[in-house]
């Protein structure tokens, strides 16, 4: 998707520790995410919903995990912004930015699995049915703990490409995937023939937020107060849905039977603002 001519400029750092006035230094890792164009897309909205210049995008270097990525950000040199799902532990010692950007999307989760599987899931009618249902897994995503601590079976893969061959070869029953994410995923893998299963989901809190360095008050400040006004004046809506609302018609979540878990690795801060701000997230 194309932006706007003024508001993001976007450029590689090279072996830069500090960004220069109005520039805002991201992680390599985090561009090459699938809705990186989005987040783009979020940040220009932010710089035309707030007072100040464009804010300029600047890409490190530096391939980082996301653990290292917020240690980097903690450190205060070498990254401004980073975004990812929140967790009590990642939170500590950043400032938060408690506005979710996919309004929990990748919390709600629906499955790929193989054809011909269908049968099988159509079979699940409670929770603990579901909990015969063994899920495919990175080994070390956010979602892989919540879905433990509930009490799912998991097969892990330390390679996310990995875990679709390891669906195609019945190691698991399915493949739980962000709203967005499955129908782009079975085209890259269309020898493997997979499908999107039709009428369950699971569904947890898990919102995807921006975390500044804690001192770094002035790009806080005009990232809270920007999305806030996107949202107030509808135009946060209108580019959310302009980027994901095919998919969610797609999902057809309304007609699913949803299996709701707990996220038991939510801060308190965070509970709180989601439960005070039900039109941040997707309802269904």
């Amino acid at each position: 998707m194309k932006l706007g001519k003024a508001a993001v400029v976007l450029s590689i750092v090279l072996g830069a520790s500090i960004s220069s006035a109005g520039d805002v230094v991201v992680s390599k890792s985090s561009m090459s995410e699938a809705f990186a164009d989005y987040i783009k897309d979020v940040i220009e909205l932010v710089s035309q919903k707030s007072v100040g210049g464009p804010i300029a995008i600047k890409v490190s270097e530096a391939e980082m995990s996301q653990d290292r990525a917020l240690q980097v950000l903690r450190e205060g040199v070498g990254l401004d912004l980073f975004w990812t799902m929140t967790s009590k532990d990642r939170e500590k010692g950043l400032r938060v930015i408690r506005i979710p950007l996919l309004k929990g999307m990748l919390g709600n989760r629906i499955f790929i699995i193989n054809k011909g599987d269908q049968v099988k899931l159509d079979k699940v009618k409670t929770f603990e049915d579901l909990k015969k249902i063994k899920f495919g897994q990175g080994h070390d995503w956010p979602d892989t703990f919540i879905l433990e601590a509930a009490g799912l079976r998991l097969e892990k893969s330390p390679s996310y490409q990995g875990l679709f061959p390891m669906l195609a070869n019945q190691r698991f029953d399915a493949f739980p995937r962000g709203l967005n994410e499955p129908w782009s995923e079975i085209e890259k893998n269309a020898s493997l023939n997979l499908v999107v299963e039709k009428r369950i989901a699971l569904s947890y809190l898990a919102p995807l937020f921006f975390f500044v360095n804690s001192n770094n008050k002035a790009l806080g400040d005009r990232l809270e107060l920007g999305l806030k006004n996107a949202i107030a004046d509808g135009s946060f809506e209108r580019l959310f849905m302009k980027h994901w609302g095919e998919y969610l018609t797609k999902a057809n979540m309304k007609k699913r039977k949803i299996f709701k878990i707990d996220n038991p690795f939510l801060s308190d801060e965070t509970k709180k603002e989601m439960a005070a701000h039900p039109n941040y997230l997707l309802q269904f």
